[in-house]
């Protein structure tokens, strides 16, 4: 349904019938209020008025004008009260009138607004529900293609092995070789992308993990001339080590692929006095172009010719299951820095 704003057609139809009755209603009591007051004031004006000119053959001497006025402002108080007391309610049933309009407004509003919010959430449940399956569809596909990949590999590593086969022959049949490892390996992305998984947290001696980690993958950072440095507080913190670690590698592979000789890489591990860390790591590598930093969480974002571009969308993934933080800044020729917060310290 077309909505304007915040409203359905209806419910502005609605609130603005029940707006011109409300109108309609405060013109009348006002009036009703005005006619009172009127009446009371012409009373007044009789009182001072009767005394205003002295009748013919009626003495006044014996008798002051305020106290005349005074007996029969008595004799008159039952009707004055009474034209008060209608004038309070007139002003009463005004205010909760508006009161009420208002209050019916407002309620009818969110009701309309909150039968909109359902409907669209519906709406996208079952959208999610289909792109879910659609998900799992594609990993299952995925996963079984990798089946005959390995079959080919190995056929081709028969061929490439066989020194009775010509040698072109089997140049070609390494660069096989070399296509499918690359193809399965973007197919072991996509199924890390694709795997929905439940966290299952422990208590983590950080700085060992992340050493640990950082110690297998620093051959990889020495043979292209990078420094790969750690500034890990010493600390326990909440995480699941598999999720750590998948999230580390991703991120350092990274690293790798857009720094050169010269460069440095660096891990640090901080925590705050709210009882939260934050893992950061970053590079003075080439830096992400300004039109791809805003998509750089999507799937297959490329940056580089031997990339496949899904390794901060995996990052972004595993991060969100845990219930994570993740923030990129980057200069381009200078670097980027990816940080990793709201970690529970243990």
């Amino acid at each position: 349904m077309k909505t304007f704003g915040k409203f359905s057609p209806p419910a502005l139809v609605s609130a603005a019938l029940l707006l011109f009755f409300a109108l309609w209603l405060t013109y009348k009591l006002v009036d009703a209020y005005e006619a009172l007051r009127a009446r009371r004031d012409a009373l007044e004006l009789a009182i001072d008025g009767a005394f205003s000119v002295e009748p013919s053959g009626f003495p006044l001497d014996s008798y002051s004008e305020e106290s005349m006025k005074e007996a029969l402002r008595r004799d008159l108080r039952p009707l004055l009260n009474d034209l008060e007391v209608q004038q309070d309610l007139i002003t009463a049933v005004v205010a909760m009138g508006t009161a009420l309009t208002a209050l019916l407004f407002i309620s009818w509003s969110y009701a309309s607004r909150n039968r909109e919010l359902k409907e669209r959430l519906d709406a996208a449940m079952s959208r999610k529900s289909e792109i879910d399956e659609i998900g799992l569809a594609a990993a299952g596909l995925a996963h079984e293609t990798k089946n005959p990949l390995g079959v080919i590999r190995g056929l081709a590593q028969n061929i490439a092995d066989d020194p009775s086969i010509p040698d072109s022959a089997r140049g070609k049949a390494r660069e096989i070789m070399e296509e499918t490892d690359v193809t399965t390996a973007r197919l072991g992305d996509f199924l890390s992308y694709a795997k929905i998984r439940s966290p299952n947290p422990e208590r983590l001696n950080a700085k060992a993990h992340i050493e640990r980690i950082a110690g297998l993958m620093r051959d990889d950072f020495s043979d292209v001339g990078v420094s790969l440095e750690t500034d890990v507080e010493p600390l326990a913190i909440e995480a699941d080590p598999d999720m750590l670690s998948q999230i580390l590698v991703n991120l350092l592979t990274n690293c790798l692929k857009f720094t050169e000789k010269g460069d440095k890489v660096a891990i640090k591990l901080t925590s705050d006095k709210k009882g939260r860390a934050t893992l950061s790591v970053s590079d003075t590598g080439a830096g992400i172009p300004p039109d791809i930093l805003p998509k750089v969480f999507k799937p297959y974002v490329t940056r580089s010719a031997g990339g496949c571009g899904i390794g901060l969308a995996i990052v972004k993934r595993i991060a969100d299951q845990a219930g994570w933080n993740v923030k990129v800044s980057s200069s381009e020729g200078r670097g980027t820095d990816v940080s990793i917060s709201n970690i529970n310290v243990a």
